[in-house]
């Protein structure tokens, strides 16, 4: 059986560096594809019955802050924010 999980997110940046963080979010908003394809590769290593339990919500948050904060070298990427994450 075939299983989809839909879920929307939120990148939050720190800002209190008015000037550092207005610039991290254009270049977030600029490599959106690269955040995307970050979220997905993470979800596609899950199961569905990884996806389905209570803390999976806040290993994906946690995996994807890392990855993010990684990839653009930056400490600036305080959360990620889920707004949707139901598996179908």
């Amino acid at each position: 059986k075939t299983r989809m999980i839909q879920f929307s997110f939120r990148v939050g940046v720190n800002k209190t560096s008015k000037k550092e963080s207005a610039a991290l979010a254009a270049l977030l908003a600029e490599k959106e594809d690269i955040v995307k394809r970050a979220a997905i590769d993470i979800i596609s290593r899950k199961t569905a019955e990884q996806l389905e339990t209570p803390e999976s919500k806040n290993v994906f948050t946690k995996e994807l802050l890392e990855r993010l904060r990684k990839e653009f070298d930056t400490k600036l990427i305080v959360d990620i924010y889920v707004y949707e994450w139901k598996v179908v």
